[in-house]
């Protein structure tokens, strides 16, 4: 039966109840019932074992004084056969949820799905890869989404968790400390007004490789270093290196080659007696 070679599920049995009685009594198939409630009996108990098994790694590494695993893939390739001496069928995807901050780990087992404890929900191991996933962009957001698994399937929770933003503030202080309140500050000083919103600031930090040495520098990046190295590629990426943006103009701060773009239609300048104005949609042309 473990090994598939009898088809447990398409087995018939000949039984009898005799009147008066409360069970049946099998009269043709007795060896393959009790086959089939060991082999049963054994897929439940290792149902169980699964659901536990977080809580059962962590206990084992407590009673043994085993560290948590680290960040890099060589420790992550000594560490699974020091799991699978104590576990059997030990999956990948546990190793890379110990890695989740403690107190991260703590909020798994406090959290309900309906009635029914997170631990012992049947999700498969993929499931928690999807979740890893989603944590790396927004790790409040994914947990968020793990009670509702009482009501969806996880398959619709995954679609949910690959809809999820990134937490921008999460994301900085992940990688280094910041005094940031809000993602619209960071997002503002950082690029210096340059970037329109978030998706856009993302996408200069990967051209600008800010994540190059994060399994070595994760949790010290100098946020002020990587400003200034942001700015200055975003100057030599511009159509125009040499614009500048202002919010206020001056008569004094214009000269005759100047152009002037506005996104305000209405807005209107003062020249000297020399100069004036040429309109031409949102463009002003210093004549």
């Amino acid at each position: 039966m473990v090994r598939g070679l009898w088809q447990h599920d398409q087995c018939f049995f000949i039984v009898h109840k005799p009147r008066g009685a409360e069970k049946y009594s099998i009269l043709n198939g007795n060896h393959r019932f009790a086959a089939m409630d060991k082999f049963n009996k054994a897929v439940e108990a290792d149902k169980r074992f699964k659901e536990f098994l977080l809580r059962l790694v962590l206990k084992a590494l407590e009673q043994n004084g085993l560290p948590l695993v680290c960040g890099s893939k060589n420790d992550e390739d000594l560490y699974r056969p020091i799991m699978e001496m104590y576990f059997k069928h030990y999956p990948e995807v546990c190793t890379q949820l110990l890695k989740l901050p403690v107190s991260t780990i703590a909020n798994l087992f406090e959290i309900r799905c309906s009635d029914i404890p997170l631990e012992q929900v049947d999700v498969a191991p993929d499931f928690w890869k999807h979740f890893l996933n989603a944590a790396k962009n927004n790790l409040n957001g994914a947990l968020q989404l793990l009670p509702s698994l009482g009501e969806k399937s996880a398959a619709d929770v995954i679609k949910l968790m690959k809809k999820l933003d990134v937490d921008l503030l999460a994301f900085m202080s992940e990688r280094g400390p910041h005094d940031y309140i809000t993602e619209e500050d960071a997002i503002e000083d950082l690029s210096d007004g340059k970037a329109v919103d978030k998706k856009s600031l993302l996408k200069y930090f990967t051209e600008i490789r800010i994540d190059h040495n994060k399994g070595r520098d994760k949790g010290t990046y100098d946020w002020v270093v990587i400003k200034a190295k942001l700015q200055s590629h975003i100057k030599q990426k511009a159509l125009f290196p040499n614009a500048k943006f202002c919010n206020t103009i001056s008569d004094a701060s214009l000269h005759e080659m100047d152009l002037v773009i506005s996104q305000n239609s209405t807005v209107c300048f003062f020249f000297g007696k020399n100069g004036y104005l040429l309109q031409k949609g949102s463009r002003y042309f210093i004549r």
